[in-house]
């Protein structure tokens, strides 16, 4: 039997979380994952006629299954997205070890230029701003939560060369952040955010899927903020 990712229409972090998820599903209850491509996805601020297709060279999955079209419907099983998720994140470091997720990895790195040497370590914090998705304050943190997780990193690390703070909006938005040398990443491609989150030595999540997907695939430190996804064992939680 077959088992395809669920169609969604929101942003890249949560999308492709969902796909990861329905290849680890796959793997616990031993069906065969087809693939079903993007399709709709927000955060295409400029119009890009290419944003879709920029996102599938991103994960770089599109030919490492059959697609869902291929298949006969009636072979393939419906999951609802509440039960695929808690069996996932239930089981989710043994599922970070499977050879599905290995693929997965392999996948996103091999079309990624390779990490240059360096003699220090980069902290990346990914840090939540409204945009014209969002509503209210879902997903966001006080400046204050982040302020503190700098201090202690680098109370921990004498290594830190560059602090880098991923975001949108202005700088003025982050003037709290003054009295550090920081390097801001604000509105810039998905492609090139995501990748640096991934590349990061040191890894700040945010509450929402985007930070969350990067810190599975990170192969650095990452640190947690407690939301409503669970953390991989190797996270610290702050």
């Amino acid at each position: 039997m077959y088992l395809t990712n669920f169609q969604r229409e929101d942003g890249f972090g949560a999308q492709y979380q969902t796909i990861i998820f329905s290849i680890l599903y796959c793997e616990l209850e031993n069906l065969e994952f087809v693939y079903t491509p993007f399709s709709k996805m927000e955060h295409n601020y400029e119009s890009d006629p290419l944003f879709i297709q920029k996102k599938e060279e991103l994960i770089n999955l599109i030919d490492k299954f059959k697609l869902s079209n291929q298949v006969n419907y009636s072979e393939t099983v419906r999951v609802s997205p509440q039960i695929l998720y808690r069996k996932v994140e239930d089981n989710l470091d043994y599922c970070l070890e499977t050879k599905s997720f290995d693929l997965i990895k392999k996948s996103f790195f091999e079309n990624k230029p390779k990490k240059e040497l360096s003699s220090g370590k980069t902290l990346s914090l990914h840090i939540r701003r409204p945009n014209m998705y969002d509503i209210g304050d879902y997903g966001y943190t006080e400046d204050n939560y982040f302020l503190n997780v700098i201090d202690t990193i680098l109370n921990k690390n004498s290594d830190i060369q560059k602090i880098k703070i991923y975001s949108q909006g202005s700088e003025q938005l982050f003037k709290n952040f003054s009295s550090y040398n920081i390097e801001y990443h604000l509105n810039e491609s998905i492609e090139q955010t995501f990748t640096d989150l991934v590349m990061s030595d040191i890894l700040v999540m945010s509450k929402g899927s985007f930070s969350y997907t990067a810190g599975l695939l990170s192969e650095g430190e990452v640190y947690y903020l407690p939301f409503w996804h669970k953390p991989k064992k190797t996270w610290i939680k702050l």
